[in-house]
């Protein structure tokens, strides 16, 4: 059984630790099946908790979309849920992905965090209904990032790779269902050398093991109409 068969099987039940937790030995972490975490060392100032995981799928054709996963009492305790995604068939949809921590009062957004640190964070959007750099799915759903590192700060070192809080999701033909999972890894440079590199997107695809950190792994059922 390879790894795309496990995931559609599977339904994440909960966020792992955000920034500065470690993928192997922090309880509670889940790293995505048929895909290996490696253990780096990496300083936050404190640890973030991602409870929310927001998508927001606006077009000029359809109606907006909103679908969240949510883990309202955090890491451990009682499984997250997430809502169904439905949307509109032969349609492109702006996709916004939202990190927060609503055990915060005021609610935190993570996703002011991944900006600030765009050179060190990447979302990928998968599954098996997605086509894209990070996916090769059934076509139910084509990917593209839409978005930069510059777009959210200075691109320091390398290239100006993508991040992924911004999205372009095109759907194919009416009446199908299928999944699409979201996550958000953590990829701090390993003894000063940047491991956040642009082919990372289809090694993922292919199957390969990737640097960095689970933040966020969460999946959707998805239907087109």
């Amino acid at each position: 059984m390879n790894w795309k068969t496990l995931l559609a099987t599977c339904l994440i039940a909960a966020l792992p630790l955000g920034c500065d937790s470690d993928a192997e030995g922090d309880e509670g972490s889940h790293a995505t099946e048929g895909h290996d975490t490696d253990d780096h060392d990496h300083d936050h100032e404190e640890t973030e908790l991602i409870t929310t995981v927001t998508l927001t799928f606006t077009s000029d054709t359809a109606p907006t979309v909103t679908a969240a996963f949510s883990d309202p009492d955090g890491d451990g305790g009682a499984s997250g849920t997430a809502d169904p995604i439905t949307l509109a068939a032969d349609t492109t949809y702006a996709l916004t992905v939202q990190f927060t921590n609503d055990l915060e009062e005021p609610a935190e957004d993570i996703t002011a965090e991944v900006e600030e640190e765009a050179e060190e964070h990447q979302v990928f959007i998968y599954g098996a209904s997605v086509t894209g750099p990070a996916s090769t799915g059934d076509g139910l759903v084509t990917h593209e990032y839409a978005d930069v590192e510059s777009d959210y700060t200075q691109n320091a070192a390398g290239d100006d790779l993508p991040v992924g809080i911004l999205s372009t999701i095109t759907t194919g033909a009416a009446g199908a269902d299928g999944e699409l999972q979201v996550m958000l890894r953590h990829l701090p440079e390993l003894n000063g050398t940047p491991v956040k590199t642009g082919d990372l997107a289809a090694s993922f695809a292919a199957g390969d093991a990737l640097p960095g950190d689970v933040d966020a792994d969460v999946r959707f059922d998805l239907a087109v109409q």
